[in-house]
């Protein structure tokens, strides 16, 4: 699935008089690995943004097959995490021991251990520039678009209404337009700040959870 797929596919027109309504923000869901993330939130001009749990589950989707196409050869960070949640009713010591331990028959160490913890955090970082162009090219570009033709519009009714009574029925409509575009401007950034706030809640929860995990394998796997 590609970024724009992401957007698409929820794209209908909204309902002017419901623009404001927004989705209570989703239990954040426990990250790749273990422990619970402590995420950062992005910063936004516009108030309280939102964060879907549809969105959320499918950014989780996303990076579990994005981490799954970009699984190295041989027993790495990846299958450790597997292994890790499977034992999810056992202390987080024990489960980092036992996963280690059962992956090191394998040809896992330590250092393979760490690099490719590594390595995935390398791809959410490469994964997080392709987003952000699409957001950049798709939602706020189409915004931008509306607005500026919203803006087009609030001057051409300036000027008819210089004009005489015989155009009033023509600024009336431009002036509906006018008013529609804005309220479509308003819902296109509405739901890319809140694209934007779910992708970067998952983005930080994972790198937040790996980067733990490194120090944990660090204190644990001997």
């Amino acid at each position: 699935m590609g970024f724009l797929d992401f957007f698409i596919e929820r794209e209908e027109k909204p309902e002017v008089s419901n623009v404001s309504g927004t989705t209570p923000p989703p239990t954040i869901p426990q990250s790749f690995a273990t422990g619970t993330p402590n995420p950062s939130f992005v910063t936004s001009s516009s108030p309280s943004p939102s964060v879907s749990a549809d969105d959320m589950a499918k950014f989780n989707q996303h990076f579990e097959d994005l981490f799954e196409k970009a699984n190295l050869p041989g027993p790495d960070y990846f299958e450790f995490s597997k292994m890790c949640q499977a034992m999810g009713t056992l202390t987080e010591d024990v489960r980092i021991s036992a996963a280690f331990n059962g992956l090191q028959v394998q040809g896992l160490d330590k250092q393979k251990l760490l690099d490719s913890a590594t390595h995935y955090i390398r791809i959410i970082d490469e994964d997080a520039a392709k987003f952000n162009s699409a957001i950049d090219g798709k939602l706020l570009g189409d915004a931008s678009a509306k607005k500026n033709l919203a803006q087009e519009k609030l001057s051409s009714i300036a000027k008819k209404n210089e004009m005489i009574a015989q155009l009033q029925n023509e600024i009336l409509k431009e002036t509906q337009e006018s008013e529609q575009l804005s309220n479509e401007a308003i819902e296109l950034e509405r739901k890319a700040t809140e694209k934007v706030t779910t992708y970067k809640l998952v983005c930080e929860a994972r790198k937040s959870s790996i980067t733990a995990d490194i120090e944990k394998i660090k204190v644990y796997v001997k």
